[in-house]
């Protein structure tokens, strides 16, 4: 997959990789800002890769074309150790990966559970949604502290937790968003608790069982956050700010609670003061 430099017309790779995180990953991009200086390229780095990656479900008109961008990606991260890649964002990842020792199998992993998004079959089981932000969100919290100079073990307890509560909150809060894409976020093992049918969750209007289903995800993130909370409290300072942008889900979980009856047809955002006091404040 040839893509065009978006540097070429100026400014070099760092400033592109900045900016678009700045743009597309509000919550990483302000986290960052309290890691160390030097530290911080990287850090952007696998947060572009993150969010291009994330970006893919939107963008394409059918899986089968976003399948093709995500055999790229990985094609691009198992030569990382030959060639320094063909666009911005993988040129930052690879330096990272380089120098950081960042494992392309994990990367590798993050890709392959997000082509999942590219469908709107809903997750088998709670256990299964768990597993998918674990390889995914959790693998990005784990990465992050990688760059910041983590042996693995000291962070992957708070990664796995933090990385479930915060991907959950998110998508709690752009369950709208979601919908309209076409993907589906609630497991079939809750839906048949709830007794609502997968295909009303695509309907003009939640389905009878919604606010009772939306109590369960609320209340699994929020246990997952204070797991997670008593997880980071233990690892060495100089990782945590891999972990701050886990510091909006009580701000996320709140909004969708306050927002539940609109949350159906608009999402729940959070304002850029808001994210930077809760994140300052962590």
């Amino acid at each position: 997959m040839s893509v065009p430099d978006p540097t070429a017309a100026g400014g070099g790779d760092d400033d592109y990789i900045t900016a678009l995180v700045r743009t597309h990953d509000r919550p990483r991009y302000y986290a960052s800002l309290f890691a160390p200086a030097d530290r911080r390229k990287y850090l952007f780095a696998l947060y572009a890769m993150n969010s291009e990656v994330c970006r893919i479900p939107a963008s394409v008109v059918e899986p089968g074309l976003g399948d093709i961008r995500l055999q790229w990606w990985q094609d691009a991260i198992s030569a990382a150790h030959e060639q320094d890649g063909e666009t911005p964002v993988m040129r930052g990842l690879v330096g990272a990966m380089r120098a950081c020792r960042l494992p392309g199998d994990a990367l590798g992993r993050l890709l392959e559970a997000h082509r999942t998004d590219l469908y709107s079959d809903p997750r088998a089981s709670l256990q299964e949604l768990e597993a998918y932000f674990g390889a995914t969100d959790s693998a990005l919290f784990q990465l992050a502290s990688l760059v910041l100079g983590s042996d693995g073990p000291q962070t992957s307890d708070a990664a796995g937790h933090a990385g479930i509560a915060y991907g959950l909150a998110n998508q709690i809060c752009t369950i709208a968003t979601l919908r309209r894409m076409g993907r589906q976020i609630a497991p079939a093992d809750l839906l048949e608790i709830y007794a609502i049918e997968p295909q009303s969750m695509f309907a003009a209007e939640p389905p009878t069982g919604f606010d009772a289903l939306l109590g369960h995800l609320i209340d699994l993130a929020s246990q997952h956050f204070e797991s997670a909370r008593s997880a980071i409290r233990i690892i060495p300072a100089g990782c945590r700010p891999a972990f701050l942008p886990a510091a909006l889900v009580p701000g996320l979980l709140k909004r969708a609670h306050r927002d539940r009856e609109r949350l159906w047809h608009r999402p729940a955002a959070m304002s850029d003061l808001a994210m930077l006091a809760r994140i300052g404040k962590a």
